[in-house]
């Protein structure tokens, strides 16, 4: 696999620890997520045992969110009412502890893990094309990133059951009416098993 990487979106434990704020109140059907944990882990022990380039980004603020000046639009403005990602953004998931190889933007600040990071910059210093993508929300940060790495001249690949939207209605939807539009979707199977 010439050329690409593993970019793991957002396994926080704000997502995926009962203690994160965003863990009982967001995914209205559970399975999805403990699905898309089980099939991120065996994407990433691949990518590891491969030498596939890993990367992990994870949205982080500081305490007063003064980043996001003050409004109440979008992410801009949900965040700070949530009072979520706070003190520097919350720590990767122990399940997921980066390796020393992997690289780590812990800096995300937009839906999208190219907005206000290196991310771009650190993909073409590597020479990287294709992005698989595994994380967390299907229909917001995993999908805000593959339309910016489409626009950007990267090939996306959006790993299916190591995604996982809030409802089956929105998994659906985003794999069935927007995927095509920026790039492919397949399983973690056909990752595995090039």
């Amino acid at each position: 696999m010439q050329n690409a990487a593993l970019l793991m979106i957002e396994f926080q434990n704000e997502w995926l620890s009962p203690t994160g704020k965003l863990y009982y109140s967001r995914f209205k059907d559970p399975a999805l997520r403990e699905g898309a944990v089980k099939q991120a882990k065996i994407a990433l022990d691949y990518a590891h045992k491969n030498g596939i380039p890993v990367i992990h980004t994870a949205m982080g603020f500081s305490a007063d969110y003064r980043e996001l000046g003050n409004t109440d639009f979008g992410l801009r403005g949900a965040i700070p009412k949530a009072k979520t990602w706070q003190n520097g953004g919350e720590l990767i998931h122990p399940d997921f502890t980066p390796l020393p190889q992997d690289y780590v933007i812990a800096n995300k600040k937009g839906g999208s893990a190219f907005a206000h990071t290196e991310l771009d910059f650190y993909l073409r210093t590597h020479h990287i094309k294709r992005l698989y993508i595994a994380g967390f929300a299907l229909h917001v940060c995993v999908l805000a990133t593959a339309w910016s790495a489409h626009d950007l001249g990267y090939e996306v690949v959006i790993l299916e059951d190591a995604v996982a939207a809030f409802t089956q209605e929105q998994q659906h939807f985003v794999l069935k009416e927007l995927c095509h539009h920026f790039g492919q979707h397949q399983a973690v199977s056909s990752f595995i098993q090039p």
